[in-house]
């Protein structure tokens, strides 16, 4: 039986590529892991849903490389971050405000934003709210473009559940599971990815922020007029084999971005940065530098 890393053992511990620190902002304890020189054009990572800074190990130090100053961010409830008990953290509203303090915390009054998944519904709200502080967009696999694969009936079914159950729906199985479920035919994940990406599951209130994630986002794809407001550059990433988001889909409303790049890449499926990191870090360095 493999039992969960401790804080002191999840990435980024063993590399020396990459540090983390921990700063409070909104009254919450937040992880961030950064790379890149101090006076990099900055670039901020925003992971998905039950997922964490980890999901860009493999891109982290390759933008780092180009010259950006790169800042990933666990979320309220993700990754070692705080998990708060008040779903009103839970919401893509508080999602925003939360970024745009850490953003502050940091120094950094106007960034390149890339978000992955439910990351990407967090980016393209923070660009309408505030566009003044965003430089280019990256969408990888984005909740928000595109209808999200039985998000209405998990978000149906999703009961308030008693914190004694809640701690045993934390199993390995179900991460396992997920992951190997939402990789495409480029590539598989390792059993020390599985065990990052169940190690916050040590906290008994995280599986219950997951679950207020849930009920608390709105998974229906932006409107036409939406997405049409923003108006910066952006680069769309999406995989062949995405079984959580339809690919014809996100091609289709990519094209309702008034300045976007869509890159489609063959076999990957949802975790496309983790699958094909070569060819995801390619893109991102050309667009970001363009």
């Amino acid at each position: 039986m493999r039992r969960r890393l401790s804080p002191t053992e999840v990435y980024p511990a063993h590399d020396p590529r990459v540090r983390d620190r921990f700063i409070t902002v909104r009254e919450v304890r937040t992880r961030i892991v950064e790379a890149g020189p101090a006076d990099g054009r900055a670039v901020i990572l925003i992971p998905g849903w039950a997922s964490s800074a980890f999901e860009y190990r493999k891109n982290t130090p390759a933008l780092a490389d180009a010259g950006f100053r790169v800042v990933a961010v666990d979320l309220p409830g993700q990754g070692e971050s705080d998990k708060p008990v008040d779903r009103s953290h839970y919401t893509v509203e508080s999602m925003v405000a939360h970024l745009r303090a850490v953003l502050d915390a940091v120094g950094v009054e106007r960034a390149s934003l890339v978000g992955q998944s439910l990351g990407g519904t967090v980016a393209m709200a923070f660009a309408r709210e505030s566009p003044e502080r965003v430089e280019r967009l990256v969408l990888i696999a984005p909740v928000g473009l595109a209808p999200v694969r039985l998000a209405s009936l998990a978000r149906a079914i999703v009961p308030p559940l008693p914190a004694a159950l809640l701690a045993r729906l934390g199993v390995r199985a179900w991460w396992s599971f997920g992951l190997r479920h939402a990789y495409g035919d480029r590539a598989k994940p390792t059993d020390r990815d599985i065990d990052e990406y169940w190690a916050p599951s040590r906290d008994p209130r995280y599986v219950a922020g997951l679950l207020a994630f849930v009920r608390g986002v709105d998974w229906r794809p932006s409107a036409r007029e939406v997405l049409a407001k923003l108006s910066m550059a952006v680069l769309v990433v999406a995989g062949t084999r995405d079984r959580l988001i339809p690919i014809d889909e996100m091609v289709r409303r990519a094209k309702w971005l008034p300045n976007a790049e869509l890159v489609v890449i063959e076999g990957a499926g949802h975790p496309i940065q983790e699958e094909v990191p070569d060819e995801v870090n390619d893109a991102l360095v050309r667009f970001l530098r363009s």
